[in-house]
């Protein structure tokens, strides 16, 4: 198994379609043998950076869970 650390860009970019880097990010987190790695300050970052948008908070929420139960 490989281990990579993701960054707050990384999690932006795998939940906002609209993100440039979106197709690149569903690509790579759908590599078998990957381990994702990150910290409890990148998802808080991820969290400040989507709370602007109403709709994207569950769906962060959602994604910080998912995180948590991985772990």
């Amino acid at each position: 198994m490989r281990e990579v650390f993701a960054d707050t860009s990384y999690f932006i970019a795998l939940i906002s379609e609209d993100d440039e880097a979106h197709g690149r990010a569903i690509t790579y987190s759908s590599e078998v043998g990957l381990y994702i790695v990150t910290t409890e300050w990148v998802l808080a970052e991820c969290a400040d950076g989507l709370s602007a948008r109403p709709l994207m908070r569950p769906v962060t929420v959602g994604l910080i869970d998912d995180v948590f139960r991985a772990r």
